[in-house]
């Protein structure tokens, strides 16, 4: 995520959460660590998983809480169980079969 986007997706935490103002009156600084932290994440993921915590949180997002979302998601896989599936088709089809696992 660009600064810019961080100021869009502050806008939309401070409409779905309007008793909080932290949000609305961010720092540069704020913005600077939020667009640093989900560099890696694209806007469109970012946008989803601030839907799925507002359905979900009465409380703002922590950075955190925004990461766990877009990579993961409700019952998403974690990094751990990736892996592990990844290994398992390893198994079953071998490195020559790369399609099929």
């Amino acid at each position: 995520m660009t600064k810019k986007e961080v100021i869009r997706l502050f806008a939309l935490i401070a409409a779905a959460y309007p008793r909080d103002r932290a949000f609305a009156e961010a720092t540069p600084e704020m913005v600077t660590m939020w667009a640093r932290m989900l560099a890696d994440i694209p806007l469109q993921a970012v946008e989803g998983a601030l839907a799925a915590h507002s359905s979900t949180s009465p409380f703002p997002p922590s950075i955190a809480e925004i990461r766990q979302w877009a990579t993961c998601g409700a019952g998403g896989s974690s990094g751990i169980e990736a892996w592990g599936r990844i290994m398992e088709a390893m198994r079953k089809y071998g490195s020559y079969e790369p399609k099929k696992a």
